[in-house]
């Protein structure tokens, strides 16, 4: 009987897949494709522009489509998706309030946050010395900003940011979003599609042990290979905070049902760690670090769980968490300032800052002590969330299925420079000799870490058509331009990607000179969702969720 009744039950759960599948075939037939939207890192102009970016898509209808089945954000643009998924009245507010009753909204939420960041950062002897050495190095002025805004905290990001979004107006405590758990039943709105968060692995990490001692601790895979050393090169390993959402359930029947951080798929690399060892030196001079190295060895720390909503939204921003690793502290500097300037101030630099990246378990009289594992901001390999969100699309509903992606990206333009949307650049065909998935060692993204090259699609970014968007004008602070494409994915090893599904890319490109942490600015933050929430975003998305629109790709 039991047999019997297991056959049933089997052929039950048979029936009802090849129902869905012939349900998704049927919606395909129709072009109701399934739709993600990822949005990009960027500290506070990320928040922002999530709130001005959300509005205008509530205007055309896109949080009511039942295709909308994936949201993806990194950093900054997820301290909007957590509040936005999270919190009723914060969700509310964002999608009803008119262009002004917006601005108002976000003035009074950077005006509350800029009670973490000190008036004078450049006090503090470690900060000062960092930034002294990168002040002529543009692509680093992001990661002292936001150690600049973790001095007051002694460096701690988890404090600094649970901190930060304890202060949004309105909560009913200062523990709200430390209290609620980042799961799918917790979410009172947005509760169809899957959340992505991304964030990231240090495989090289300063962990004290013995008396106290920060010494480098090392992941190691399955024969016992440093992950840092896969590739040439391989500092952090993607990673996603993913919450399946009822829209995942319908149509895939095998999804998780429980929330919690997960690895990409990958041929080319090995990104769970099996170890965590160690030697005695402090800071080995060798180059990668070897086998053949005189490990002490313990078993890796499991990531498995789920997180509260603040911890989300500290994992998936420490911006400054490669001074967590001296590792990737070391290739950071000597790509913006050389090696002989590096040496002559390195031993000042990671030590004491090494809370600037997140630890995987509760501190140890404030420390985050060994065996441990540490993430760092999404943007170390993909600001714009959406290579790892690829896949996962293409495991939800088939390589078959063609897709639908909007990719907002919030770019901190540095003053005087034109936009260069590197962000989505590296999403795509940029004639780069690194084929997708492979380490790219390129100074212009990520603070010039290695990583593995996003690439999935085969669309030529130089190839693009973008277009200005009318209803808000252009400023120091505000730039708005747009463009889409119908490109296919290409293969990519690193992020288990496969080659050939058709997807409808929609793409704005936000730039302003406002940085991640900008005291003192809360109006012309409130200024850019504003404009935003004014422009003709809307419409745009409106006639592209119809099948029409008027950009496209040389």
């Amino acid at each position: 009987q039991q047999q019997q009744q297991q056959q049933r039950q089997q052929q039950q759960q048979q029936q009802q897949r090849q129902q869905q599948q012939q349900q998704q075939q049927a919606k395909t037939a129709k072009g109701e494709s399934p739709i993600a939207w990822c949005t990009s890192g960027g500290g506070w102009l990320a928040m922002a522009g999530g709130m001005g970016f959300a509005n205008s898509f509530q205007k055309a209808g896109l949080f009511e489509a039942d295709e909308l089945s994936n949201i993806a954000s990194n950093s900054g643009g997820s301290w909007f998706l957590t509040q936005f998924a999270y919190n009723a009245n914060f969700h509310a507010n964002v999608t009803t309030f008119s262009p002004t009753e917006l601005a108002g909204m976000v003035q009074s939420l950077v005006g509350a946050y800029e009670g973490v960041v000190p008036e004078d950062a450049s006090s503090n002897a470690l900060l000062s010395a960092f930034g002294k050495a990168t002040a002529a190095t543009p692509i680093l002025a992001e990661m002292v900003s936001a150690a600049g805004a973790g001095t007051a905290y002694d460096f701690d990001w988890g404090a600094m940011i649970s901190d930060m979004i304890s202060r949004t107006p309105g909560l009913s405590s200062k523990t709200f979003y430390q209290d609620i758990v980042a799961d799918q039943k917790s979410r009172p709105v947005l509760k169809r599609p899957t959340l992505h968060f991304q964030t990231a692995q240090l495989n090289a990490a300063l962990l004290p042990y013995e008396l106290g001692l920060d010494k480098n601790a090392y992941l190691l895979g399955q024969d016992g290979t440093p992950l840092i050393q896969q590739g040439g090169g391989l500092p952090a390993s993607p990673l996603q905070y993913i919450v399946p959402g009822e829209a995942a359930s319908q149509t895939q029947a095998e999804a998780p049902s429980e929330a919690g951080l997960a690895m990409p798929s990958s041929s080319l690399y090995e990104y769970q760690a099996v170890e965590i060892g160690r030697v005695d030196s402090i800071f080995p001079h060798s180059g990668l670090p070897q086998k053949s190295w005189e490990w002490r060895k313990e078993n890796a720390p499991q990531i498995t769980g789920q997180m509260s909503v603040a911890d989300v939204a500290v994992v998936s921003s420490a911006a400054a968490g490669a001074l967590g690793s001296q590792e990737i502290t070391q290739e950071v500097m000597t790509k913006a300032i050389g090696e002989l300037a590096y040496e002559a101030i390195k031993d000042g630099l990671p030590y004491g800052m090494g809370g600037l990246a997140v630890c995987s378990h509760p501190l140890d009289n404030g420390q985050c002590t060994y065996p441990a594992i540490k993430f760092v901001d999404g943007g170390y390999v993909d600001n714009l969330a959406t290579a790892q969100t690829a896949a996962y699309m293409q495991q939800q509903f088939g390589t078959d299925q063609r897709l639908r992606m909007v990719l907002t990206d919030n770019e901190n333009m540095p003053k005087g420079r034109a936009a260069q949307m590197t962000d989505i650049s590296f999403l795509m065909d940029r004639g780069s000799s690194t084929m997708p998935g492979y380490i790219l060692q390129e100074s212009a993204y990520a603070y010039g870490t290695s990583m593995p090259s996003q690439q999935v699609f085969a669309a030529s970014f130089d190839g693009l058509q973008w277009a200005d968007i009318a209803g808000s004008e252009a400023n120091m602070y505000y730039s708005l331009k747009w463009a889409n494409v119908t490109t296919q994915t290409v293969d990519n090893p690193a992020y288990g990607v496969q080659a050939g599904t058709t997807v409808d890319l929609l793409i704005f490109a936000l730039a302003s000179e406002l940085s991640s942490f900008q005291a003192g600015f809360s109006p012309q933050y409130a200024e850019v969702a504003s404009k935003l929430a004014r422009s003709e975003t809307s419409s745009i998305v409106k006639q592209w969720l119809s099948g029409s629109s008027t950009s496209g790709v040389r």
